[in-house]
């Protein structure tokens, strides 16, 4: 009987041990996910004329996500939480098809003209990373000052070029 007794108190005892570092991992999963920053939020308008298509939608969150990953090795404070917002219109840089808009403190409103060229998906595949990376940095930016000069202006346009 003791025998038995002891064989149940170490089976208890290692599956305790057992459901203690499952809890352990999962609350360091959580810890990790909790601090790291989330994908970037996206919101499609739609005008008249245009709603953007679900390959255009995936497109736009695949380069979006991907990029915010990416530029924030470079650009560390960055707020953790982004925003995107696109939008059909044909108030457009005519050479890309697009142009795009930092909001701090967080924001990026990219505008595509959906009639442009091969049309959305082509535009953001061509278009949406570079400008993303650009309105971020004004983002980054203005978290530690806005410039205040011209001079200062220009300087950031260009760094984030």
């Amino acid at each position: 009987m003791a025998r038995l007794e002891l064989a149940a108190r170490a089976d208890l005892n290692r599956r305790l041990a057992v459901s203690g570092r499952r809890v352990l991992v999962g609350l360091l999963l959580a810890a990790v996910t909790a601090c790291a920053p989330t994908p970037v939020k996206t919101r499609y308008f739609r005008s008249e004329s245009y709603t953007f298509s679900r390959a255009d939608r995936a497109t736009i969150d695949r380069i979006a996500n991907a990029a915010a990953a990416e530029v924030r090795t470079y650009l560390p404070g960055l707020p953790a939480q982004l925003e995107l917002t696109a939008r059909p219109s044909t108030e457009v840089v005519n050479e890309f098809g697009a142009t795009a808009d930092a909001m701090p403190p967080n924001f990026v409103m990219w505008t595509v003209d959906p009639a442009h060229g091969a049309g959305v998906v082509a535009i953001a595949e061509k278009e949406l990373r570079a400008t993303l990376f650009h309105e971020f940095h004004h983002l980054a930016r203005v978290a530690v000052g806005n410039p205040g000069t011209v001079i200062e202006r220009a300087v950031t346009e260009g760094l984030a070029t």
